[in-house]
């Protein structure tokens, strides 16, 4: 067994990132951070429900995946004394737990469970970052998840108004899907 690393993460700052709004919204406002927030807030006006959270109403049978104005991600930054270098190494002895305190916990409570969040974790004695992803799997798969990363970096790459190409669309029209007779309801 691969012996493990006394390594500390300090949280530096956590901060919520909306959606970009529409047009016809009055106001909005991101908060002030190193890492530029405005094209992770341009993708999530394209994956709106992954920036609100899974509920279950008392009057359903089924959990609901809702978005409402005001919803957001969660977005950590830390610093980590952590070796980078190994941990982003193909070293198979390195325990997983070792990348438990790079990756963001969920906000879960009683009425609600958020969807997403991110953590973004310096290595000041490297100059490495990691971007660790925090997902429910009852409201995303890993292909949304990709399709997700993927949005994210087309709008990083070109400028804010670009439009995304429809294989990086979402897709939520649920009525084209194919009746399930066993009521499995997907």
């Amino acid at each position: 067994m691969a012996e493990l690393s006394s390594t500390s993460v300090k949280l530096v700052e956590v901060c919520r990132v909306a959606p970009q709004p529409q047009p016809d919204v009055a106001e909005f406002s991101l908060p002030q951070t190193f890492f530029d927030l405005l094209w992770l807030s341009l993708t999530l006006q394209h994956f709106l429900p992954l920036a609100g959270n899974i509920t279950w109403p008392q009057d359903s049978h089924k959990p609901v995946l809702s978005y409402v104005q005001g919803d957001a991600v969660s977005l950590t930054t830390a610093h980590s004394d952590a070796d980078f270098h190994r941990l982003s190494s193909n070293d198979f002895n390195i325990e997983a737990k070792e990348y438990h305190p790079l990756v963001p916990r969920l906000a879960i409570s009683r009425e609600k469970a958020a969807v997403m969040a991110f953590q973004i974790t310096l290595f000041p004695n490297s100059s490495g970052f990691s971007i660790g992803i925090s997902m429910h799997h009852a409201a995303l798969d890993g292909k949304t998840l990709f399709m997700f990363l993927k949005s994210w970096a087309h709008l990083c790459k070109h400028e804010p108004d670009t439009l995304l190409p429809d294989q990086l669309k979402p897709f939520y029209d649920r009525r084209v899907f194919i009746h399930d007779p066993a009521g499995l309801e997907l």
